[in-house]
């Protein structure tokens, strides 16, 4: 839920990467699978500590969640409902309006979320400061790379972002596979700031999840780098 990158295939398809840090202590995601929410089929990987998810995606849209709005905040620790059940709200009845309210986001603790709604080539970002919520069409057509402010300095974003911009003008139309070596072997001087970091604390990155959308169907890839494990689901 800490780093992401988003990838249009110039045509209807795209491509999210996605790598979650959390704390060592915290109990693995359990890997991908299909659920049923509402009438909806939907695909996503489990935290089983709170039983929600930072990732999600079916036939129509795909969210994801990262932790922290613009600036690090201070948590209270004591909220009326984890982020990690924003996305599993918003497919019980999937419409975006849900997304765009502040009377459901007040008790939640500050997020951004990203919002690809693939049939209408749509993607929204939705940030949520703990007071207001700020939304933002963007553009289909281009890359963009989000760091979670709870972890990572303006300065380290800043630099992350120059990172992936270069390695777009070395590979200006990246297959999936060159996307997911970036985010699992692209490193900083400092592990705490690396792609695949590792801090002192405890914290590290767990697991990439990757989700491939072309016209026809999906794909999801999960790697637990933790103990080497991966998974493959295809979405039709």
């Amino acid at each position: 839920m800490c780093v992401l990158t988003f990838v249009s295939d110039g045509l209807n398809g795209f491509t999210i990467t996605n790598n979650r840090d959390e704390s060592q202590a915290r109990p693995k995601a359990i890997f991908p699978k299909k659920y049923t929410i509402g009438n909806n089929a939907v695909y996503y990987p489990k935290d089983p500590k709170a039983g929600g998810t930072w990732i999600a995606t079916n036939v129509k849209f795909t969210l994801c969640l990262l932790n922290g709005a613009f600036e690090k905040h201070v948590s209270t620790g004591n909220y009326a409902k984890s982020r990690g059940q924003v996305i599993l709200d918003f497919f019980e009845k999937p419409c975006i309006d849900l997304l765009k309210s502040e009377e459901y986001f007040a008790g939640i603790e500050n997020f951004t979320l990203i919002v690809i709604e693939s049939n209408s080539q749509k993607i929204t970002e939705i940030v949520w400061d703990g007071k207001n919520t700020f939304i933002k069409q963007l553009n289909w057509q281009k890359s963009y790379i989000w760091s979670s402010c709870t972890l990572y300095s303006d300065e380290i974003i800043a630099q992350r972002k120059e990172i992936f911009e270069s390695f777009l003008v070395q590979i200006p139309s990246p297959t999936a596979d060159q996307l997911f070596d970036f985010h699992r072997y692209t490193h900083v001087e400092n592990a705490n700031n690396s792609l695949v970091m590792k801090r002192t604390d405890g914290t590290l990155t767990q697991s990439i999840c990757q989700i491939i959308n072309k016209s026809s169907s999906s794909k999801i890839n999960y790697s637990d780098l933790q103990n080497g494990k991966q998974k493959s689901l295809i979405i039709i």
